[in-house]
């Protein structure tokens, strides 16, 4: 069996993704606290689209991904506490997302921010 070695470049670009692998998990771990905590301020404990207290989870407007700091994964702008069955009717479809968004976070939270 040949032994793979990596050369300095690669070294290099295997360090650069486990630490942002790191931080990318580290950034979603706080932004994940932020958000619970907004959830409890404001009563939100069910779905908010069907009322569910099952099965929770954060919906995005965008992909966790696109989003570069823990204040912008946690504005309450840019979530919504979903069950599961709810978040995955929204999660493949941009238009279907941003129809939910705008019902349920439109202008409403204005004036929390």
């Amino acid at each position: 069996m040949r032994k793979a070695y990596l050369t300095p470049i690669g070294i290099y670009l295997r360090d650069c993704f486990d630490y942002f692998k790191m931080n990318r998990t580290i950034m979603n771990r706080e932004a994940n606290k932020l958000m619970k905590k907004w959830c409890i301020e404001h009563e939100t404990t069910r779905c908010e689209l069907c009322g569910n207290d099952n099965f929770l989870s954060f919906a995005h407007r965008q992909k966790r991904v696109d989003y570069h700091s823990i204040e912008e994964l946690s504005n309450p702008k840019e979530f919504l506490l979903l069950c599961v069955p709810c978040h995955q009717k929204i999660e493949y479809s941009r238009e279907k997302t941003k129809e939910v968004f705008a019902k349920l976070r439109g202008g409403i939270l204005k004036s929390v921010l």
